[in-house]
């Protein structure tokens, strides 16, 4: 799972959360290094925030040269046009940052053993 965010509390709080579920996490901070990862690894899930330094969410997953299985679209501001914007652009979800962790993870597995 790659997390991307600016935030390193973010960053931190998603990698604890998501850890115990088993899922092995790698946090970035920007859309760059993002990109470079998805460029060069296997990816099952992209969790990314919409707003970040260097690019939006949108950019990050249109860049990507291969989409993940699973790309999660997160934001501290809910915005139905955000919202639909981001799964228009292939997320396959979009949640408030304060998602409750268990139902995060409930909705990845869901997700991934779809794929």
């Amino acid at each position: 799972m790659l997390v991307v965010d600016d935030d390193e509390a973010t960053k931190y709080i998603w990698s604890r959360q998501l850890g115990p579920t088993g899922a092995s996490v790698t946090t970035v901070e920007d859309a760059r290094h993002a990109v470079e990862i998805l460029r060069s690894e296997a990816v099952d899930v992209l969790l990314t925030d919409i707003r970040l330094r260097d690019a939006d969410g949108l950019e990050l997953l249109a860049s990507a040269s291969s989409r993940p299985p699973v790309a999660i679209a997160v934001t501290e501001f809910d915005d139905e046009t955000v919202r639909e914007r981001a799964l228009s652009a292939g997320f396959d979800l979009y949640l408030p940052k304060r998602v409750d962790p268990h139902v995060l993870a409930q909705e990845i597995a869901r997700r991934v053993s779809r794929r």
